[in-house]
């Protein structure tokens, strides 16, 4: 299959995967994902109930310091406790929640031998190759939104130096995802070992590397123009805290929904080129 082809593919699995995973259940692991954040946006906006407090408010005071917990800038700290909360456990729960993602719809493209069940327990069982690759992407593409977000931040002070930064972050990100479109089918559904992750790479990118790009650049697309988007909303609630939570919820929504996506539409891609080849 020639690039074009693979291109072509890539748009076809990014439309099956809108309805694929509401249809199927695809996305039920992102639905777990974004229920784990709204349900830590509601604890934390309510640290100071009475029923919550005891053991919400130390967490709180840890995630944003101690000034969180006494007003006036208890409601504006939502935000940064987030962020901090997301740092800290993203580089662990991202790589599973995809790859129990992928290891459902990898089961449907391609069955796995008696005894695989494409659950919980299969992901499980890949979680020694899983975590070190899928932690090292989550968090150097952690690393180049925050360098892109900093770099619009001071764009009226630098503007030349700014746009060449969030260019080389956002071409870093691009690079990232691409690596993952190729990197999650390959590991869950094809469970290559650790050690010859190197040596699959070039049979991955020779097999689904155009799709893989073009689910990359969709991604950082649509990444980018939410970005633009919270960040402006953002800005509008600081006037509005009450507005905080629900953006949260929003936020951890597109989230979960953009994992999904990615997840689904890699998997599909690659699932249909290698099984087109055998």
């Amino acid at each position: 299959m020639d690039p074009i082809e693979q291109l072509a593919l890539a748009g076809e699995a990014l439309g099956r995967a809108a309805t694929e995973g509401l249809r199927r259940g695809f996305a039920m692991p992102w639905l777990w994902h974004f229920a784990l954040h709204a349900a830590a946006v509601v604890l934390l906006w309510n640290f100071a109930h009475p029923a919550f407090s005891e053991f919400v408010a130390p967490v709180m005071a840890a995630l944003a310091g101690p000034a969180a917990l006494h007003y006036p800038d208890a409601p504006l700290a939502l935000p940064a406790a987030l962020a901090h909360a997301e740092r800290s456990v993203a580089w662990l729960l991202t790589p599973l929640v995809a790859a129990w993602s992928a290891a459902l719809v990898g089961r449907r493209m391609r069955p796995h031998p008696p005894g695989h069940s494409g659950g919980v327990g299969d992901v499980l069982a890949r979680v020694p190759v899983m975590i070190p690759v899928g932690a090292l992407v989550v968090l150097a593409r952690n690393a180049s939104i925050g360098i892109a977000a900093d770099a619009l931040a001071g764009v009226h002070q630098r503007p030349m130096m700014s746009v060449a930064v969030w260019c080389g972050a956002t071409a870093g990100e691009f690079a990232l995802l691409t690596a993952a479109a190729l990197l999650l089918p390959l590991l869950v559904i094809d469970d290559v070992p650790i050690t010859q992750v190197v040596s699959q790479w070039a049979y991955a990118w020779h097999s689904a590397g155009a799709a893989a790009v073009g689910i990359a650049a969709a991604m950082v697309a649509l990444g980018v123009a939410w970005r633009f988007a919270y960040t402006r909303l953002g800005h509008a609630a600081v006037a509005t805290p009450d507005l905080l939570p629900p953006l949260a919820i929003a936020g951890a929504l597109a989230a979960a929904m953009g994992g999904a996506l990615f997840c689904i539409a890699a998997t599909i891609a690659y699932g249909s080129l290698v099984r087109d080849q055998e």
